[in-house]
């Protein structure tokens, strides 16, 4: 993929114009050893100046995919532009290859999305990813530049969970630091040097009999946040056994109903919205 700008400055070379426009410097390195960079469409000197107004062309090298192995599940589109591709995850579904799968993965439908548009110099690079058994909204970016240029924007990202019980407080936003469990795959709410800070802003939706239905925004993005923290409230989120939630259903009844962020290349608003799975109206409409 190009990824083409104006210089807004005069720079002393094209390393620090690249530095300055976002580019890493593991990423220049592979530019400079293998990439492609032109000035205003000239091929040039890497030791060259950078004048205002200048226009930069860069191509990174190809890279190989995480699995070579493509699954042609159809995948549910949200929002796809040349930069971004977001996506519905359903359940029972990793969203990356691991050790113990690296065939039937998000990843590998996406890899496959990509090579029949014959796009097959895009790999797939997740910016945001969801447990096994959550659903959602999945932003997905086209390189590993566009992955990097991310990484300093604000996503705005909201869950809707269904939770045991009633919340003390209808809104809250909690600041719990989160340390995971020896052996375990649980990650607990501490007070260890080595926990990390973890911040969950939720509000109460609808109170039942017996469960709440909680819309959650995340402040940070730690493993099992949600499922933690609302544990840690004495009210664990529907069918999330690991952390001692009610066992009425296979799977966490927690969903990324929502994605926004403002494009870091172009300043555009990009954003989805993820229907609310079949599974959360059997318990909501009782």
């Amino acid at each position: 993929m190009d990824h083409t700008f104006i210089a807004k400055n005069n720079f002393s070379s094209i390393k620090q114009c690249l530095l300055n426009y976002g580019v890493s410097q593991r990423l220049y390195r592979e530019l400079k050893n293998k990439g492609k960079i032109l000035v205003n469409q000239k091929n040039v000197n890497f030791n060259k100046s950078i004048e205002l107004n200048d226009e930069i062309t860069f191509t990174l090298p190809p890279e190989l995919p995480k699995s070579l192995v493509l699954d042609r599940t159809p995948i549910k589109i949200l929002y796809e532009d040349e930069h971004w591709l977001i996506v519905d995850k359903p359940i029972h579904i990793s969203t990356v290859p691991g050790p113990h799968d690296r065939e039937k993965t998000l990843y590998n439908r996406v890899q496959n999305y990509f090579y029949q548009k014959k796009l097959v110099d895009l790999i797939p690079h997740f910016v945001s990813r969801l447990d096994y058994d959550t659903s959602g909204c999945v932003l997905i970016a086209k390189d590993r530049f566009l992955q990097s240029k991310i990484q300093n924007v604000f996503l705005q990202k909201k869950y809707i969970t269904l939770v045991k019980g009633k919340l003390k407080k209808h809104h809250d936003i909690l600041k719990l630091p989160l340390l995971k469990y020896p052996n375990s795959p649980r990650y607990l709410v501490s007070d260890n040097v080595k926990a990390k800070m973890a911040i969950t802003e939720y509000q109460v939706m609808h109170e039942y009999d017996d469960f709440t239905l909680v819309e959650v925004q995340l402040h940070s993005g730690k493993t099992h946040q949600i499922r933690s923290h609302f544990s840690y409230l004495g009210n664990p989120l529907v069918g999330d056994s690991l952390y001692g939630g009610p066992n009425l259903i296979d799977h966490q009844l927690l969903h990324a109903q929502s994605l926004c962020f403002i494009d870091p290349i172009n300043n555009k608003i990009v954003q989805a919205k993820s229907n609310l799975p079949e599974e959360f109206k059997f318990f909501i409409q009782k």
